[in-house]
């Protein structure tokens, strides 16, 4: 997925003596794919969740952009407009519907409400990276992890509406939301990262002899 976060994680770690610099960086190769399969299992979930928005401080979602995205949401759970519709009007107080007391905005209002109760009911919770739930799909099935010597890439399939950078002023920086990473979670990487190095030290390793005759 193009436009993702770069980030820094640091661990300071020297090759302790009697190590090959190629057991090493075998070592090294490893300790970045751990982490960064660890990100992608246990810590990129969290970005769809409910709360997402307040944890990983995502941008403000415009009224016209949410309204849109809830047209969306409702559409992939086989929800019709007309379903919500006789539902507001079914779960309005009598004495409301009997007299047409309630105005055009309080009618919305419980319309929008109603809305959101059944996609909860259809198990669709609310969150700020979830429009039709393609991105979601796509960035949890699978990770490609690239080691070189000092850093690591994964790399994630995106989706049409995840460019380097958004296209229209009004959209938000989805590629760098869905990487956000907080330094509370960078702190967990390099502790699994450097348990993972320590482990792989303490393995034995195989001695290989070659007669020469």
């Amino acid at each position: 997925m193009a436009g993702g976060l770069i980030h820094y994680i640091r661990i300071v770690e020297e090759r302790p003596a009697g190590v090959t610099v190629r057991r090493w960086r075998g070592i090294r190769h490893g300790t970045f794919r751990v982490m960064g399969m660890h990100w992608h299992q246990h810590m990129l979930p969290d970005h769809f969740k409910p709360n997402a928005q307040q944890v990983y401080r995502y941008e403000f979602r415009t009224k016209e952009y949410e309204k849109q995205k809830a047209w969306f949401r409702a559409k992939g759970r086989g929800i019709t407009h007309d379903e919500i519709l006789a539902e507001t009007i079914r779960s309005m107080p009598k004495g409301l519907k009997a007299n047409r007391g309630f105005s055009e905005d309080v009618f919305w209002h419980k319309f929008r409400e109603t809305r959101d109760r059944m996609l909860s009911e259809a198990g669709d919770a609310r969150s700020p990276l979830v429009y039709t739930g393609r991105l979601r799909e796509q960035v949890l099935q699978v990770a490609t992890i690239r080691t070189f010597e000092t850093r690591f890439k994964l790399v994630m399939p995106g989706t049409p509406y995840t460019p380097d950078r958004p296209r229209r002023p009004n959209q938000p920086p989805i590629a760098q939301e869905v990487t956000r990473l907080l330094e509370r979670e960078k702190e967990v990487l390099a502790k699994i990262g450097k348990a993972y190095a320590v482990e792989q030290l303490k393995a034995p390793t195989e001695t290989i002899t070659t007669d020469f005759r």
